[in-house]
């Protein structure tokens, strides 16, 4: 199963990710460019020394997204749309501070 990780930042807090540990899931809203909520990570564990999630899940990333940057658009089987938000359920989660 492959690894994908999300790093900390202005848009992912430690209360996000908190959240996401508690809930087994991986949240996304919209991009400034769209108003379609989708799951974006990066593909591969968290680098060393970097704060953020690394999670696992059995949902297929979307077909065509950029090489290392697999996103899951919300609606789409297996990712639930929920409160403005794609929730993508995983089967392992860890964050790192």
């Amino acid at each position: 199963m492959p690894t994908y990780h999300r790093l900390r930042s202005p848009t992912q807090s430690v209360l996000d990710d908190t959240r996401q540990l508690e809930s087994r899931e991986v949240w996304g809203g919209p991009s400034r460019y769209s108003d379609v909520p989708r799951v974006r990570a990066y593909a591969g564990p968290l680098p060393v020394g970097r704060a953020g999630v690394e999670f696992d899940t059995d949902i297929e990333p979307d077909p065509g997204c950029p090489p290392g940057q697999p996103q899951w658009t919300g609606g789409r089987p297996g990712v639930p749309l929920t409160d403005g938000y794609a929730r993508l359920p995983v089967t392992r989660i860890e964050m790192r501070t």
